[in-house]
């Protein structure tokens, strides 16, 4: 006996190794699968298995599936497909008999999937989508057939939000069948390969070969560090699907609480935001449930206006959560992205503050305008009045001539999201503000002159208040 694992673990890695090197082949090993079989044996070492090459006419994930998943054995391949053979790790030096004994084991599970395999490509995706009506998405939430129909008209929203044109016809088709496998004999007995026999499938059944590549990618992705499609119609397709996942349970009132997710919204909505980011997808996740609002009508549990709320502090939450993750620090976040819900957007809004924090005179820009803030907020001024240019001083006749010529660029440097320009311009207001404060005295005991000055720098806040809130900026001394 062996006792530690991490020596077992070592001894097993070394035996692949030397059976790769020795067949020229290559184990499928994932690290699940290591660490199952390290703490089944306790003094391994291997035997290779054969089984008849007929069964590689089935879908390599079906037999990979039998052999990893029931047996424990490691499959092998040779230019990424799979072979006839297989290491199976012992706990003691394997005979024939031992090795004749799995290959029957695995023969029959083999044969088992080749032949759900093949029944059921003996039926079509009608067949299959007709089937979809029986199976139940989420209970009061209609059916699987009930969720495509659904996802086809998110997808035909997000087409459009999106001007996608060329890929639309493949993209609608796709979510029409998009979940025809859950109801097949080799899902219902492998539900890991959802997705992957569908594309199987649809291609047997003579979709096409797009159609088929969306439905494989619509689950991706499924975990934080998992590809994501690789296709503009697979992005679609997994966009749509999280969607209505996250619309349909919150319009039923079952919306994500605490530690409490056990539907998982959480890391679908991180899916969705990476895969806006990643092709840079400028869209605003409420706007597209506004949109949809008709599919969703019939589950409401209370008012639409508190279904919004609830998604704006979920999807504003969960950004953060996922900034933060990637590295940006609390201030950046908290003072650009306060509630929004598009991703890419809130994303390039972080990324410029945090890229611009360092630059030159950045920290000292900001903290002019964290005390104009204070001052206004000091000064309960919310509503400016029209500047009288007759009474301003000289320093505020420049800071005033500036904010004139600045601001109708900065609205459009906002609008078209350039947010570092936007910054940049930020950076040619500090002399002029610095001046402001040498010369200028804001609190004048004539109430005239004060409001004026108040409004001026009112006026100069609110130039740059929807991209970044200064209060909530923090500064090393």
């Amino acid at each position: 006996v062996i006792p530690s694992p991490e020596k077992r673990k070592k001894i097993i890695l070394e035996k692949v190794k030397e059976v790769e090197q020795k067949l020229g082949y290559k184990a499928i090993l994932s690290e699940k699968l290591l660490e199952e079989i390290v703490n089944l044996v306790e003094y391994p070492d291997y035997g290779i298995g054969t089984f008849d090459e007929s069964f590689l006419s089935v879908p390599n994930e079906i037999l990979i599936s039998e052999m990893v998943d029931h047996q424990k054995f490691i499959p092998l391949s040779k230019n990424e497909k799979l072979v006839n053979k297989f290491i199976i790790i012992t706990n003691t030096i394997p005979n024939e008999k031992i090795i004749k004994g799995n290959e029957k084991v695995i023969s029959a599970r083999l044969n088992d999937g080749k032949f759900l395999y093949e029944e059921d490509l003996k039926k079509s995706i009608e067949f299959f989508v007709e089937k979809t009506k029986e199976l139940i998405f989420f209970e009061g939430l209609g059916t699987i057939y009930d969720k495509m129909k659904r996802v086809k008209q998110l997808s035909e929203i997000l087409c459009d939000k999106l001007s996608i044109k060329e890929e639309k016809e493949n993209i609608i088709r796709a979510s029409e069948i998009l979940k025809f496998d859950l109801t097949t004999g080799v899902v219902y007995e492998f539900p890991e390969l959802q997705g992957i026999i569908g594309y199987y499938y649809a291609k047997s059944f003579g979709e096409k070969e797009e159609v088929a590549n969306y439905i494989k990618e619509h689950y991706k992705p499924i975990s934080s560090d998992d590809n994501l499609p690789s296709t503009i119609g697979g992005c679609i397709v997994s966009m749509a699907d999280k969607l209505d996942n996250i619309f349909s349970l919150y319009s039923a009132g079952r919306k994500v609480s605490g530690s409490s997710d056990p539907y998982s919204l959480r890391r679908q909505l991180i899916g969705i935001s990476r895969i806006c980011i990643q092709n840079k997808y400028d869209i605003d996740l409420i706007e597209i449930y506004n949109q949809a609002t008709n599919i969703y009508k019939n589950f409401f549990t209370k008012d639409k206006n508190e279904i919004i709320e609830d998604l704006e502090q979920f999807i504003s939450a969960r950004l953060k959560s996922f900034f933060k993750e990637m590295g940006f620090k609390t201030d950046e976040i908290e003072s650009t992205i306060r509630k929004t819900t598009n991703p890419y957007d809130a994303y390039l809004r972080v990324k410029s503050i945090n890229s611009f924090r360092t630059k030159g005179d950045f920290v000292e820009v900001a903290t002019l305008f964290k005390r104009v803030r204070n001052i206004l907020t000091e000064a309960k001024f919310a509503i400016p009045k029209q500047i009288d240019t007759t009474i301003l001083l000289e320093e505020e006749k420049y800071l005033y001539n500036l904010i004139n010529t600045k601001k109708e660029e900065v609205k459009n440097m906002i609008r078209n999201k350039q947010y570092e320009k936007v910054l940049s311009t930020l950076l040619e207001f500090k002399n002029p503000i610095h001046n402001f404060f040498e010369k200028v005295f804001v609190m004048d005991k004539d109430s005239k002159i004060r409001e004026n000055r108040l409004s001026l720098l009112f006026n100069l806040y609110e130039m740059f208040e929807e991209l970044v809130d200064f209060n909530s900026m923090e500064f090393s001394q």
